[in-house]
Parts: C-alpha cells; sequence; structure tokens
C-alpha cells in the first residue's frame, strides 16, 4: 500500500491527497517521535515538488544496475534534474544528476517590477515535472540563455532510471497563434522564451504532455499559452491562446498545475488580462475559469484536434481584479469529482466552488446563481490551491491564506458550507504567501488524516527568502497541531521556505523543497543529533590559527570558509589552519546512524576605523506624506519600531534621516533595509533602496564600494501606514559581519 507522487499534487484532479499512508496518523507523529531523518544537496533553490517512485531499478552512467530502490526526484533552478535513495540517511550522492546547461539570470526578467526579487539568482527548471511510469520516463521544462545572448525553453524526457534523454529529447518550444494581440506581428503571436514564465506545473493526459506559461511581474507582451507535446517523440500535438487579441491572461497558478478529469477535459484559472468572452466573438479569458476539451492524437498527422473551449465563468467583479492586479488565477483548479465542482481562488482571498458542468459564464454585475463564492480569508490573498479530503465524516477541503488561519470547511452536496468547521490557533505570519498544504491519509479512516503545512516561519515571503517552518495538524480538526519543525529546531530545522511549494508524503517520509539548496525528508524515529562542534578561537582576525574539534568521538568535521553552510562533500578538516583574509569559519559534524550536528560558526574580521558620530539628524511626522509639522532630533542610529513621543502608535506616520555615513573598511559593503512598510535610502544622489509601498517586514539590499574613513552623504526615508512598524538599516562587508550601521560611523551634519 505505497503510494506514487508522479505528479504535483499526487493526482490529476489535484486533490493534494496521499490516501494510502499506513505509517503516519494523528498519534505517531508528534515532537517525541518525529522529526527530521537526513536532507540532501542540490545545486540551485528548489521551486519543484518532488515526486516519488518506489521499488525503481536504477542504472549508472555506465549501464551498471544500482539495484532496486525507493527513488526520490528533484529539479532546481540552476537546471538540474537528481534522482536520490529516498530512504538511507547516508546515501548523499544521488542515483543520478543531469544539467541542462546556464539558466536565466534574474536580473533579465521581471524588469516591470524594477530590480525582480520574487526569484533570488537564476531561472531554471520551475515549474513540477510529470512521470509517465508506463515508459519510465519523467518530463520537464528547462530554461536557458545560451553564450550568444539569446533565451531558450526546452521539453525534456528522461529515463527515471538512468537520467539519460530519451524519445530525441530536448525539443525547443517554439509556437504561435493567429491574433491581433500584444506582441503580435502581422496577426501573428509567437512564443517569447525569455518572458514566458513557466510556473505551473506539468500534465500528462492520455500520452500529451501539457504545459501552460504566465510572465515574471507582469513584464512585455506576455500571453497564456497552453502546449501540448506528444508523451512518446515530443512532437508538439496542441496550441491555445488565452488573449490572442489582448494581453496577459496567463496561466501560472501559484505553481498548481492545470487539472484534468476521466472525460478528457482540462481545466484551468487565468489570471490578470483582457476580458471580452461576453463580446461577439470575444476570445480573450483573462481572469476565468476555463474548460478546454481535448482529444487523442491523431497517428497520421501526430495533432490533436485543436483544443476546444467547452465552457467557461468569469466572476462579475473581473475589472476590479484587474484593475487591483488581484489575479483569479492565484490558485488552481481542485476537482471534486463526486460533488462534481471545481474549487479555486483569488487575490482577494474568494473562494470559488463552480459547477463542472454548466459554469456560469459571465455577468457584469453579479456572479451567477449557479456558483458559491464567499469570503474565505481575512482579506489576504489565496496562493495555495486548496486540498481535499473525502473522510469518513464527510467531505472537506483545507486552505490558508496570507495572514490567516489555517481552514477547514465542509462540503455538501452542491456546495461547501461558509462558515469554517475548524480552524488553526494561529495565524499565518504577515505578507506573502499563505500555507502550502498536502493531506495523507489511511483511506477515510479518521484518526489517520494529516494536514501537512509549508509557510514561512514569521516574515513576509513576497521578494525575499526567508526561514521556514513545516506543521502538521489533525485533519478531522485543525485546531489541533500535532508537531513543526521548530519545536526541536536544532534538530527538525528545515532553512529557507520554498514558495509556492508543498510537501510530498510516502511511505511514511515527508519530503520537503527549500531555497537552502536542500530536500529535507521528516519521519519516524528521528537519529539523535550530533552536537555542536568547536571553533577556536571564537572569531577575532584572520591571522591566527583557528582550530575545530567536537565534544564527541568519532565524528568528520566537514567545514566552508566561504559563507555557505557545509554539506556531506565539503572540506574535511584534519588540521590547524589560517585564513587569508577575512570571512566565515562554518563547521558541522557528521556521523553515521547520527543527524549532522548544527554548523557552529565565527566571523573573522578586523576593526577599520572607528568614527566619532553622534547619530542622524531625523525628522518625524503625522501620516504618510512626510509632510505637515515635524519633530526634530538626532538619532543614534535607524533602529526603530515605534514612533517618539506625541505620535499615536498604530496611527499613520512618517520619517526622514539625514546626514553621512563614515565607512570602516574599503571594499563592496552591503546595506540591508527591514521595514514594514515603505522605506528608501539615498547614498550621495543615487537612490540604491526603493521599496515604497505597503508591505509586511521586507529585507532589501543594494551593494556598493566605499572607502575607509570616507564620509557619504546619507538619506533613509519611511512610512508607516497604520499598526505596527518597522525601520531598520544595517551594513556588512567582507572584514565586517552585518550589523546596525552603528551611531559611530553616523553624523548628522
Amino acid at each position: 500500500m505505497t503510494a506514487m507522487v508522479l505528479t504535483q499534487r499526487n493526482d490529476n484532479a489535484r486533490s493534494g491527497a496521499n490516501l494510502k499512508e499506513s505509517r503516519l496518523d494523528t498519534q505517531t507523529v508528534n515532537a517525541k517521535t518525529f522529526g527530521k531523518l537526513f536532507s540532501r544537496d542540490v545545486d540551485g533553490q528548489v521551486y519543484t515538488q518532488p515526486l516519488y517512485v518506489p521499488a525503481l531499478e536504477t542504472r549508472d552512467t555506465s549501464g551498471r544496475s544500482q539495484g532496486t530502490r525507493n527513488v526520490i526526484f528533484v529539479a532546481t533552478m540552476h537546471n538540474s534534474v537528481y534522482a536520490f535513495d529516498a530512504d538511507d540517511p547516508e546515501a548523499n550522492s544521488p542515483l543520478w544528476k543531469i544539467n541542462f546547461g546556464p539558466p536565466v539570470p534574474v536580473a533579465d526578467i521581471g524588469q516591470a517590477c524594477g530590480v525582480y526579487k520574487d526569484i533570488e539568482l537564476e531561472v531554471g527548471i520551475t515549474g513540477t515535472p510529470v512521470i509517465d511510469l508506463t515508459s519510465r520516463s519523467l518530463f520537464l521544462v528547462s530554461r536557458n540563455k545560451f553564450k550568444d545572448g539569446t533565451y531558450h525553453q526546452f521539453l525534456h524526457a528522461l529515463d527515471i532510471g538512468s537520467g539519460r534523454e530519451k524519445f530525441g529529447s530536448p525539443t525547443e518550444i517554439v509556437a504561435s497563434a493567429p491574433g491581433a494581440g500584444a506582441g503580435s506581428v502581422n496577426g501573428v503571436l509567437t512564443f517569447n522564451a525569455q518572458i514566458q514564465n513557466q510556473r505551473a506545473s506539468l500534465l500528462l493526459l492520455r500520452g500529451v504532455v501539457y504545459i501552460t506559461w504566465a510572465s515574471h511581474c507582469d513584464t512585455g507582451d506576455y500571453h497564456g499559452w497552453v502546449l501540448g507535446y506528444n508523451a512518446k517523440n515530443l512532437k508538439p500535438v496542441a496550441t491555445f491562446n488565452t488573449t490572442p487579441n489582448g494581453w496577459a491572461g496567463g496561466v501560472w497558478q501559484s505553481g498548481t498545475g492545470i487539472s484534468a478529469d476521466a472525460a478528457g477535459n482540462l481545466y484551468m484559472v487565468t489570471g490578470n488580462g483582457t476580458f471580452n468572452l461576453d463580446q461577439p466573438g470575444g476570445r480573450d479569458m483573462g481572469d476565468s475559469f476555463i474548460k478546454l476539451g481535448t482529444g487523442d492524437v491523431d497517428p497520421t498527422t501526430n495533432r490533436l484536434a485543436d483544443l476546444k473551449l467547452l465552457d467557461w465563468y468569469t466572476p462579475f467583479n473581473q475589472a476590479r481584479m484587474l484593475n487591483e492586479d488581484a489575479d483569479l488565477g492565484s490558485t488552481g483548479a481542485l476537482l471534486l469529482h463526486d460533488e462534481r465542482l471545481i474549487i479555486s481562488g483569488n487575490k482577494l482571498g474568494t473562494l470559488y466552488a463552480i459547477p463542472m458542468q454548466q459554469m456560469g459564464g459571465y455577468n457584469a454585475t453579479k456572479d451567477s446563481e449557479r456558483v458559491q463564492s464567499f469570503q474565505a480569508t481575512d482579506g489576504g490573498h489565496l496562493h495555495g490551491t486548496p486540498i481535499y479530503w473525502k473522510s469518513a465524516r464527510g467531505p472537506m477541503i483545507y486552505a490558508w491564506g496570507e495572514q490567516d488561519y489555517l481552514k477547514a470547511w465542509k462540503v455538501a452536496p452542491g456546495r461547501v458550507e461558509e462558515k469554517a468547521a475548524s480552524q488553526s490557533p494561529f495565524r499565518a505570519p504577515p505578507g506573502m504567501p499563505g500555507g502550502f498544504l498536502s493531506l495523507s491519509a489511511r483511506g477515510d479512516k479518521v484518526g489517520t488524516g494529516i494536514i501537512w503545512a509549508s509557510l514561512p516561519n514569521d516574515r513576509n515571503a513576497n521578494q525575499e527568502t526567508v526561514t521556514g517552518v513545516l506543521r502538521a495538524f489533525d485533519a478531522s480538526d485543525v485546531s489541533s497541531e500535532l508537531w513543526n519543525s521548530l519545536q526541536n529546531k536544532e534538530r527538525d530545522d528545515l532553512g529557507n521556505f520554498a514558495k509556492f511549494c508543498q510537501p510530498t508524503v510516502a511511505n511514511g517520509r515527508v519530503y520537503l523543497a527549500t531555497f537552502s539548496n536542500q530536500i529535507v525528508a521528516y519521519g519516524l524515529n528521528p537519529p539523535p543529533l550530533l552536537k555542536n562542534p568547536r571553533i577556536s578561537p571564537d572569531g577575532g582576525t584572520p591571522d591566527q590559527p583557528i582550530t575545530l574539534s567536537s565534544p564527541q568521538q568519532g565524528v568528520t568535521l566537514r567545514y566552508t570558509l566561504d559563507g555557505s553552510a557545509p554539506k556531506f562533500d565539503s572540506p574535511v578538516y584534519t588540521r590547524p589552519f589560517q585564513l587569508k583574509e577575512c570571512g566565515w569559519v562554518k563547521v558541522r559534524a557528521w556521523k553515521v546512524g547520527s543527524a549532522p550536528s548544527p554548523v557552529a560558526e565565527a566571523f573573522f574580521g578586523a576593526t577599520g576605523v572607528k568614527g566619532e558620530g553622534q547619530g542622524l539628524s531625523a525628522e518625524y511626522f503625522s501620516g504618510k506624506e512626510l509632510g505637515g509639522t515635524a519633530l526634530r532630533r538626532v538619532d543614534a542610529t535607524v533602529d526603530t519600531q515605534t514612533p517618539p513621543p506625541g505620535i499615536e502608535g498604530n496611527a499613520a506616520w512618517s520619517a526622514r534621516w539625514t546626514g553621512q555615513l563614515q565607512a570602516s573598511h574599503t571594499g563592496l559593503h552591503t546595506l540591508y533595509t527591514l521595514a514594514d512598510d515603505g522605506i528608501r535610502v539615498w547614498l550621495g544622489d543615487v537612490k540604491i533602496i526603493d521599496n515604497w509601498n505597503d508591505h509586511a517586514v521586507t529585507e532589501d539590499r543594494a551593494q556598493i564600494q566605499l572607502e575607509a574613513g570616507k564620509k557619504y552623504p546619507l538619506k533613509v526615508e519611511y512610512y508607516n501606514s497604520a499598526g505596527p512598524a518597522d525601520a531598520h538599516l544595517h551594513w556588512s562587508s567582507p572584514c565586517q559581519k552585518r550589523g546596525v550601521i552603528p551611531q559611530s560611523q553616523l553624523y548628522s551634519q
């Protein structure tokens, strides 16, 4: 009774449920008996959900059998795919790995957002692959920027046992469609490999691999594309464009793949874009629910009959969603086959239940009477597509919106009961994107259902990489939290949250992608944690011998000098060493049968020039506009969470700090702001940080070359729109670890 996870969210209905889990239940999952088993290092951030195949024979690069084992598959933004042993804690090396060449630098995308920060470094494999077990094939899309400056996207088919390309793989993704929309030339739209974002997971249906695209930050003349490829030879067989005479209408769904029913119909939800389906001859379907009909591939022409629009539904407030960037398509389409409903949500926090037959069309004044819609969150976005469990107590759906509680709703015939049946005892942290869920259970048996939720720990993950937490709740009553990865943080910490990626549960294990270049595996009876290693001396200057040690015998110490956390293939410590330059020493202990120790670290820097500053000139204002009567004073630092006396704590207020910054060291410095809400920073006449809008606590940074002892004109402006406030200015350099810029280096004149 071992589950396979061959596609994102477990099945083509995108239920998010593994109903064959026999080892994990509400009694076995707790802080004493459940925790981190091991992690696997990879070469980039992971935006894809791990996939799982049990009892698979794998082969090495020479073709020799490596035996039969359970295998976890992982794809990274560095354009790599890994196959790992899913069970053996000591099997750190991949069974096989393949890389598809240079990914696209993040600076080359998303220009509509200025410096694009939703992705940190590079764009490689973003959409979750799909596996065809019959042909033992894994399908994925890679993205590349070649040396000649051109951009490309490729569909690959890999043998799951060896990683070798097959079926003539790869096939470059090119497409065109008739239309007069944005970017068209002579009545033809052409697929743009640079701007089109392949975010949603792939779908395999009746021998065809379906792939969809949206954009990065609504940049450029993009459209919603749906392309189909023959899974036997990677030949293109189907093309559909959601806004042929308009703009946008991307299919991104926060990573959820398009869905399919047993009759072979496709279901998807489009984001912001042109809409005119209600007009004679209208073909543009932004912010709409779409049902497409498919057929079988014609062996003679190698084509499907054209994908046909069978039915659709567009909410009455689609114009508002477009104007406010409140995408309908922020979640995918969850299909409840027994109830004949489509469940989805939007950035306004609205949850929809739409009949799979006669979806409802469009009414400009109110939602169709056939469609149920209600406010499911306290106003935050819905990004995680709801999940479904048909338990012995009746069918339930679950979702966790931004800054809101995890909620469970009962499903009645033809509708969802709008009052939540239960909710978590606490909210998701402020900001994006809420929680991403999976469910494990032993069929419909009460007491076996568990909701697994991945979400940021305590920060806004929009345009920033933040730490994450994995939580487990009783699916029968989500007010009962069973376990979380912070209860025994040293042992169970997962690192950085992987945005829009839900856990994979299979065979008593929970596999979680991270933005820490790792996959983390959790399960029953976690191994004991090794004790912290020691670094002697614990910091100082780099011109002294450094010794690494452990309080335990028989361990291997692995260390790094580049600021990264040590991995299993990091250098092994053998004798004392000396640094050639400033920087971090980090060390971790390994031992067979034990969990690796936490990372010990020490910074070796230089004192630098210490100034005699008294702080910055500060002006505080009531309201957000930096205007009116100002309260003036000198502040030692920019490091505050409260306004000065005389300004109400929860009211809107703003501040301006001016003066000079004196560098302690010569070299490349990083300046950081942590702010809730808007903040901007000038050094001299150059605006180096600009995030002037409402947001939860968010980190922004800029790098600039400074000369020791030299003073630079500095101006910082900040506003808080309401409620809690944060305004902090930090810095770091190769010889100076990160911290608040101290008073000694700030001058009011």
